[in-house]
């Protein structure tokens, strides 16, 4: 996922009363909810539009920094609330809701599987759980979902599939001054692999939360098997996969408390203090969270389908791409996958 800055985490609001509000499951939709960038045409529930336009296309980072901060980060952050507002809304039983009318396919099919073993199979031990990680499958049709007015000949179908699981950190965090001496807040750095930025340490945080900061930080890093030299880290042996997409999630609580215990391994705070709320002198029990970042791990896989008989093996997205087009049987059908 592009998102600027590989160290500038961006921020969601979560009430500390409701952790499930982005469970791990929303966190994946959201987070890859980007692969494919469509144009943002109308968002009236009314109106029906054919499309002929040479600026709609996706939306790539600018090459310079005043860019990135002044037109980029700002849309994608849109398009991330955007997503998240989505996915809450229609991702449910109920989609009845006017919003979620925007699209001729309210839905987009996925399997979803809560009780699987660790995505990185090297070393299972690398997950907090090995039982309870999550996979999520999802087909979609260049036609039906993508509208791709194309002849039945010139289409078709994608799969994606992200497996994703909380990490074990107990072997991969140290506790360090921070890097730059400008005070003596210690520094929580976790050893994941290597970034252009960091070197050794793939994340740090200050240990002591951040006062007055009652929102969840979220900072994502991506290793492409088929694009190292644009990766955002070298993944230590135990995440590095030749055939999928490894991506890591570092979500800090900061300041935030929560009313009751939380047991979500994503989410856990069970570390009881007593505050008082805003000015109020009553004290109250509280939870913290029970570390100071968890940390979430990613295998993102891809197959494309040039026909019902003809597939490529799910696999990182661009050796997918590069396979596709080569078993295609036209130019419409290898333009519209390599788009």
């Amino acid at each position: 996922m592009e998102s600027g800055s590989q160290n500038t985490p961006y921020f969601i609001n979560i009430p500390s009363d409701r952790p499930d509000a982005l469970d791990l499951q929303s966190l994946c939709q959201i987070a890859h909810a980007d692969k494919k960038n469509l144009c943002n045409i109308s968002t009236s529930t009314s109106d029906e539009v054919l499309i002929s336009s040479p600026a709609c296309g996706i939306v790539r980072a600018p090459p310079n920094d005043e860019a990135i901060f002044n037109d980029y980060q700002p849309y994608f952050s849109d398009m991330i609330t955007a997503s998240s507002s989505y996915a809450q809304q229609c991702y449910n039983n109920n989609t009845t809701a006017q919003e979620c009318s925007i699209f001729v396919k309210k839905q987009i099919p996925q399997t979803v599987f809560t009780n699987l073993s660790c995505p990185f199979s090297k070393d299972p031990t690398i997950c907090a759980q090995n039982s309870t990680n999550l996979r999520i499958d999802t087909v979609v049709d260049s036609h039906d979902h993508f509208g791709i007015n194309a002849a039945p000949k010139d289409r078709f179908t994608w799969r994606n599939v992200v497996e994703c699981g909380p990490l074990n950190s107990k072997s991969h965090i140290r506790i360090s001054p921070p890097t730059d001496g400008s005070n003596n807040i210690s520094v929580a750095q976790w050893l994941y692999g290597n970034t252009s930025d960091l070197g050794p340490p793939t994340f740090q945080w200050p240990v002591s939360p951040q006062e007055g900061l009652f929102d969840y930080a979220i900072q994502d890093l991506e290793f492409q098997p088929s694009a190292v030299d644009q990766a955002d880290f070298t993944p230590i042996p135990e995440l590095l996969l030749d055939d999928a997409i490894v991506s890591l999630f570092f979500l800090t609580s900061n300041s935030i408390l929560f009313l009751q215990p939380v047991d979500d391994e994503l989410f856990s705070a069970h570390v009881a203090v007593n505050e008082s709320l805003n000015t109020n002198t009553t004290i109250y029990q509280l939870y913290k969270p029970d570390k100071v970042a968890h940390i979430l791990g990613c295998a993102i896989r891809d197959q494309i389908c040039v026909d019902k008989a003809s597939c490529t093996p799910l696999t990182e997205w661009e050796q997918a791409v590069v396979t596709a087009t080569n078993m295609t049987r036209g130019g419409k059908q290898k333009a519209s996958i390599k788009a």
